[in-house]
C-alpha cells in the first residue's frame, strides 16, 4: 500500500520539472521501499523538491523522519557553505557521507561511494588462513 502512495511523490516532482534529468528521463527521485534520495542540480531546486514532498505527505497523512534526513553536496563547489535546506520548518544537517541501502555515499567534487565498511564486514567472516 505504501508504494501506491509514494509513487505520487515521483509524479509530483516529475510534473513540476524539478530535480535531475537524463535526456527525457526523470532521475531526480530514487526510491526503494521507504528510503528516498532526491537529486538536484542546485540547492534552490532541492528546496523546491522538499517543499513539494512536504505538501504531498501532508495530503496523504504521512510524515518524513527528519532525524534520518540529511543533505550532501557533490560537485565543484561542495565545500562552500550555502543556505539552510528545510524539511517543513526544520533545517536539515549537511553531511560528508550518508548511507543509502547499505552503500556509503561520499560528498566531494565528484560522485563517489565507499565500500570500506562492506569489505570489513566481509573480511570478518573469512577464516584467518584465507587472509
Amino acid at each position: 500500500m505504501f508504494a501506491v502512495y509514494i509513487d505520487g511523490i515521483i509524479d509530483k516532482l516529475e510534473g513540476a520539472g524539478l530535480g535531475c534529468w537524463l535526456g527525457n528521463v526523470f532521475v531526480g527521485c530514487i526510491l526503494y521501499a521507504d528510503d528516498i534520495v532526491l537529486i538536484s542540480p542546485t540547492v534552490h531546486s532541492l528546496q523546491m523538491m522538499l517543499d513539494v514532498c512536504s505538501s504531498f505527505v501532508l495530503e496523504v497523512d504521512m510524515r518524513f523522519n527528519r532525524s534520518k534526513s540529511v543533505v550532501m553536496h557533490v560537485g565543484a563547489r561542495f565545500k562552500l557553505p550555502c543556505e539552510p535546506v528545510m524539511l517543513g520548518d526544520k533545517p536539515l544537517s549537511f553531511v560528508n557521507e550518508a548511507k543509502y541501502l547499505g552503500v556509503c555515499l561520499l560528498s566531494g567534487s565528484k560522485f563517489k561511494v565507499s565500500l570500506h565498511h562492506m569489505k570489513c564486514n566481509f573480511l570478518q567472516f573469512l577464516p584467518r588462513d584465507a587472509l
